[in-house]
C-alpha cells in the first residue's frame, strides 16, 4: 500500500513539474489551530480534540505545492472512560501536496496529505484493596491519509477542512478537522 501511495505523490510532483506554469514560488510556514471531530467509535470514544499544528509549504509553481506537518491534539475522554483514561492525544506527521485553483495563497485549495498518526493514551492509577495498579500507557502510530479542501481568506490567514482517516489493524479512526492558520 505504501508503494503504491508513493507513486501516487510522485505522478502528483510529477505533474506539478511539467506543468506549463514552472514560475517557482514562494516557499512559507503556517502554524494553526485545529479542532477534531472524531466519526463512529473512534467519536464514541473521544469526542473533541483541540491541539496546534505547524505546516511547510514548499512552492512549486503558482497552482501546486508540496507539504510537511506536524501537529499535536489533545482528545477529550469520553464521561464513561474518564474514570480510566487520565489523557489522551494525537500527533499526526504527514506530507502531501497542494493544487490552487486560483494561484498560491489566494482562494479556494484542494490538498491531500498521507503520513502517520501516533495516537496514545494514558490510563488513570487504579487503587484496589490499599494497592496502587499504575495506569497503562497505550500508543499505536498508524498509517493516515487526509484529503482536504480549503481557502485562502487573504495571503495570511486560511482556513481548512479536511477528512482524515487513520487505518489500524482492527478499525479505521476517522475524524473531520478543522484548521485555523496564520502563514508567515
Amino acid at each position: 500500500m505504501m508503494k503504491k501511495i508513493g507513486m501516487i505523490m510522485v505522478a502528483f510532483l510529477g505533474f506539478a513539474l511539467t506543468s506549463n506554469n514552472l514560475n517557482a514560488q514562494e516557499s512559507f510556514a503556517s502554524g494553526g489551530i485545529e479542532v477534531a471531530i472524531p466519526i463512529g467509535d473512534f467519536g464514541e470514544f473521544y469526542p473533541l480534540g483541540i491541539g496546534v499544528s505547524g505546516q511547510y509549504e514548499f512552492g512549486i509553481s503558482k497552482h501546486f505545492g508540496v507539504t510537511g506537518s506536524i501537529g499535536y491534539t489533545f482528545l477529550t475522554v469520553d464521561s464513561e472512560l474518564s474514570d480510566l483514561v487520565k489523557t489522551a492525544y494525537m500527533v499526526p506527521l504527514q506530507v502531501g501536496v497542494k493544487y490552487y485553483l486560483d494561484e498560491s495563497r489566494k482562494g479556494l485549495f484542494l490538498a491531500a496529505q498521507v503520513g502517520l498518526h501516533n495516537v496514545s493514551r494514558i490510563g488513570k492509577d487504579l487503587e484496589i484493596l490499599g494497592l496502587t495498579i499504575e495506569g497503562e500507557t497505550v500508543s499505536e502510530t498508524d498509517l493516515s491519509f487526509a484529503p482536504e479542501v480549503g481557502y485562502y481568506i487573504n495571503e495570511n490567514i486560511s482556513l481548512a477542512l479536511r477528512f482524515n482517516i487513520i487505518s489500524t489493524e482492527e478499525e479505521l479512526r476517522n475524524y473531520l478537522g478543522f484548521r485555523a492558520a496564520y502563514n508567515f
